[in-house]
C-alpha cells in the first residue's frame, strides 16, 4: 500500500498575518515581567531595535513570551516565524497551543520546539511535566542571526493516524529549507481548546540573546 502524506498548509497564501513585524512589548505577555528584558539599538534585523533577553544570574531561566493580539488567542494551527541571535546552540523558537490565560505567560501546558545544536525536539508540557513527543535534526549557528519558521497543523502521520504535525524551516539564501523531517504527535493535545496561544521561549543561562521580526500566521 502506498501511503500519501499531505504537505503542510500554506498559511502564507491561505491565511493572513496576525502580528506585524514592528510591534511593541505591550503586544506580549512576559513570564517574568520586565525582569530579563530590554530593547537593543545595536543588535537587530529591522531598525530601530530588537528584544534583548538576559538572565541576571547563573541560573537556568525560562521566559515564556506570548502574543496578546486578539486574533492569536486561539490558533490550534498556524505558523510562527522569528529571527534569533544567541551565543549558544540552545533555543525555543516556537511555543504554541499554550493554555496560559491572557495577561499571563508560562509553559505549564503547551507545545514547544527546542533546538539543541544538531537536534530538534517537539516537546509537550502538561502540568509543568515535559515529554518529548518527537525529534529530528537541525542546524543552529551561534553569534549570527538565523531566521526560523515553525508550521503546526492537524494532519496524518506516516501510518495515516490523525496527529499534530510540525515542521521546522530555516531561511537559507532567501529560501525556506526544511530542517530534518516532519514531527508528529498522535495525542494531538489541546487541539480543541478554546485557548491556544502562540509565542516563543527565551531559555538562557546568563547568556544574552536577541529576537526580532516575529510573525504569527493562521488560517482565515
Amino acid at each position: 500500500m502506498i501511503k500519501t502524506i499531505k504537505p503542510p498548509p500554506d498559511f502564507t497564501r491561505k491565511g493572513k498575518i496576525y502580528l506585524p513585524k514592528h510591534h511593541s512589548v505591550a503586544d506580549w505577555d512576559f513570564e517574568n515581567g520586565a525582569t530579563n528584558r530590554s530593547l537593543s539599538a545595536t543588535q537587530f534585523v529591522s531598525a530601530p531595535t530588537s528584544l534583548k533577553m538576559i538572565s541576571p544570574t547563573w541560573v537556568d531561566t525560562y521566559e515564556t513570551i506570548l502574543c496578546r493580539i486578539d486574533t492569536t488567542q486561539c490558533l490550534p494551527q498556524g505558523e510562527i516565524r522569528n529571527w534569533h541571535y544567541k551565543h549558544e546552540q540552545h533555543l525555543d523558537p516556537a511555543c504554541f497551543r499554550n493554555q496560559a490565560a491572557l495577561g499571563s505567560a508560562n509553559h505549564a501546558n503547551c507545545y514547544s520546539i527546542y533546538l539543541a545544536g544538531t537536534n530538534c525536539y517537539l516537546g509537550r508540557y502538561i502540568a509543568n511535566v515535559l515529554s518529548i513527543r518527537a525529534q529530528t535534526t537541525c542546524q543552529v549557528t551561534i553569534d549570527t542571526w538565523q531566521h526560523w519558521r515553525v508550521v503546526f497543523w492537524n494532519g496524518l502521520n506516516p501510518d495515516l493516524l490523525e496527529a499534530l504535525c510540525v515542521s521546522l524551516y530555516r531561511e537559507v539564501a532567501g529560501e525556506w529549507v526544511q530542517e530534518g523531517e516532519t514531527m508528529y504527535d498522535t495525542d494531538n493535545s489541546f487541539k480543541d481548546s478554546a485557548t491556544n496561544r502562540c509565542g516563543f521561549i527565551a531559555r538562557f543561562y546568563a547568556h544574552i540573546q536577541y529576537w526580532d521580526d516575529t510573525e504569527i500566521w493562521g488560517p482565515v
